[in-house]
């Protein structure tokens, strides 16, 4: 099987981000938002390694060199995507701010790099954010997340897919990829569950992880949701 090759595209040639438009929202979040797209690799496996893609490493150095960076995922069908392993070595290497997944009809999967600006949060149905200041490999880190939706009443979306937008601010020493996994868990009053931490995440058809770092938190997390049925 040939290998895929890396496009480098014209931004006049392509159009808009297609996922949510930034509009005020709550407190005072401030997301990301792709905006120029530079790479794309299109009919390529989803990573089973934590190592750049061939065709990427050859532009790492070309990358990094921007201020900020947007990943842009979408996946044909109903394959599955693990972000931690798809998303480590490109927050290794490039100065990743913002990581789209979008579920798409297309039969093959696509990823896009784009450079990335500051951004309003949307304007969804549903906010809650939740300040911890013990790091996420403390045993309870995800139990008091998802209690912290209990509390806030979120009201929960009982059937049908889900646009999900989080974001975590965080310094420089946490490893934001490493924060998905007990987010991602904590989701079961939004999202429903087979049992507490066994959220349904395949309800979740297009994602959006959004990094805002601030050294002034030290090992503190803040982790802010917006959620909303999509359609």
């Amino acid at each position: 099987m040939p290998r895929p090759k890396l496009r480098k595209l014209d931004y006049q040639e392509f159009p808009p981000p297609r996922f949510h438009t930034p509009l005020p929202g709550p407190d005072d979040w401030k997301l990301w938002r792709a905006v120029r797209p530079l790479y794309e690799l299109r009919d390529f496996d989803l990573p089973a390694s934590r190592r750049l893609p061939a065709q990427l490493a050859q532009e790492a150095e070309t990358l990094a060199s921007e201020p900020y960076l947007a990943m842009e995922l979408e996946v044909a069908g109903a394959a599955r995507v693990d972000l931690k392993t798809l998303l480590a070595p490109l927050a290794r290497a490039l100065p990743l701010r913002l990581a789209t997944v979008r579920r798409a009809s297309g039969a093959e999967n696509v990823l896009r790099l784009s450079q990335a600006e500051r951004a309003a949060p949307p304007s969804l149905a549903y906010h809650c954010s939740c300040l911890r200041t013990w790091g996420p490999a403390a045993s309870r880190w995800r139990e008091d997340l998802r209690q912290k939706l209990v509390e806030s009443q979120a009201e929960p979306l009982l059937e049908g897919e889900v646009c999900l937008q989080l974001s975590w601010r965080c310094s420089s020493l946490q490893n934001w990829v490493e924060l998905w996994r007990p987010t991602g868990d904590s989701l079961g009053p939004v999202l429903g569950e087979r049992r507490p931490m066994r959220p349904l995440l395949e309800r979740v058809s297009q994602m959006a992880l959004h990094l805002s770092l601030d050294d002034r938190l030290g090992m503190a997390v803040d982790v802010g949701y917006w959620w909303s049925p999509v359609g």
